[in-house]
């Protein structure tokens, strides 16, 4: 409908997901793809207890004092911790909430999908951006994401959680238009800033990422376990300790 043949993709948390999918089942249609704050869905990595039950219910949508109460909790940058940015952003994020109804179904959607499994598939080149502080997808998502793909980077973000996208001054959006701008991908700026993310990374940071949910959702690691042991990034085959 859009009238385009190819294009490029940004996708935000859950976003993110359908990104994913998205680049999966057309990938002639997508150039390039941006994958922020986001995870792979089964397999990935739990963040904090008050975080996730913040994100249960989507009160934040429907009230501005509730969303300035969730936002240091569920978001968990300093950024987003500061007064001043929960001004500039309440307005717009209570502006079009979702129903109860729809917000359930993509928590339920999100429960029940991976991309795991065929994450190595995806050819386009990738820029992964992520909050260094996100304290409901942790960092080590978008790690364990950059890690499974052939063309991917990433890019962090310090003192910034999972509302990195949403306000200007994160910087993410500069970084994401010169990614997307530049003719070639070898001449944007923010993909030479990016760094690529080996298995060896990646599995030192799921190692050293450990919560109660992590503890309590074991299924996660062994569904890592059983779907990306012998991925490599160029598609080759190694050993993963992931």
């Amino acid at each position: 409908r859009l009238g385009e043949d190819t294009v490029d993709v940004v996708g935000y948390s859950f976003g993110g997901a359908l990104a994913q999918q998205l680049t999966r089942d057309h990938p002639d249609r997508v150039r390039r793809l941006v994958l922020g704050a986001t995870m792979c869905g089964w397999g990935g990595l739990a963040g904090d207890v008050s975080s996730v039950l913040s994100v249960l219910t989507p009160v934040r949508y429907y009230s501005t004092r509730a969303y300035a109460l969730t936002a240091p909790i569920l978001a968990g940058g300093a950024a987003e911790a500061d007064p001043e940015f929960v001004r500039r952003t309440a307005r717009a994020r209570v502006a079009a909430p979702p129903s109860v109804t729809g917000y359930a179904l993509q928590l339920i959607a999100a429960s029940s999908w991976s991309s795991l499994p065929w994450l190595h598939r995806i050819e386009q080149p990738t820029l992964v951006v992520t909050g260094a502080q996100d304290r409901l997808l942790p960092a080590v998502n978008s790690e364990l994401i950059a890690s499974r793909m052939p063309h991917a980077r990433l890019h962090s973000i310090d003192d910034w959680g999972h509302y990195v996208l949403l306000d200007r001054s994160s910087g993410a959006g500069h970084t994401i238009a010169d990614f997307l701008r530049a003719a070639r991908v070898e001449e944007s700026q923010a993909w030479r800033r990016a760094r690529t993310v080996s298995h060896r990374a990646a599995a030192a940071s799921i190692r050293a990422h450990r919560n109660l949910l992590t503890r309590l959702n074991w299924q996660h690691a062994l569904y890592r376990g059983r779907h990306v042991p012998m991925v490599g990034v160029a598609g080759t085959e190694r050993k993963s300790a992931c």
